[in-house]
């Protein structure tokens, strides 16, 4: 399978991949989250389409995983990871997030690859 970067395909792969790394950690839960726009579709005997109800789901803006995370100190803190491939950036959606995440004393990243998520995990543990 050929993904290119930046695609949905290549964000989910980097998703599951920061996911299996720093969900092995002791010190950490990770929660992954939703966020999107969703279809009920209702088909007839033949297969075709005769009804599609949207669903939204999840919060506008918030990280791909969203974690509790134990410092050496035995103090929990927040912090939200965002995965980007690609030349992708944050929605202006995701910016106010990571401000209000910040702002309340959380941390929040963006991160490309796993072994960037994990440095952050094991810098902030130490803490």
């Amino acid at each position: 399978m050929t993904t290119s970067i930046g695609s949905s395909a290549a964000h989910t792969i980097l998703v599951q991949q920061v996911l299996q790394r720093i969900g092995a950690l002791h010190y950490v839960r990770v929660f992954p989250r939703v966020v999107g726009l969703f279809y009920i579709v209702r088909k007839n005997e033949r297969g075709q389409v005769i009804h599609a109800q949207p669903v939204k789901v999840g919060i506008e803006g918030e990280p791909d995983l969203d974690c509790i995370l134990r410092t050496s100190s035995l103090k929990g803190i927040r912090l939200g990871l965002e995965c980007k491939t690609g030349s992708s950036t944050q929605s202006p959606e995701q910016k106010a997030y990571q401000n209000m995440i910040e702002s309340m004393g959380g941390f929040y990243f963006v991160v490309r690859t796993a072994d960037e998520a994990l440095a952050i995990c094991e810098r902030l543990h130490l803490t």
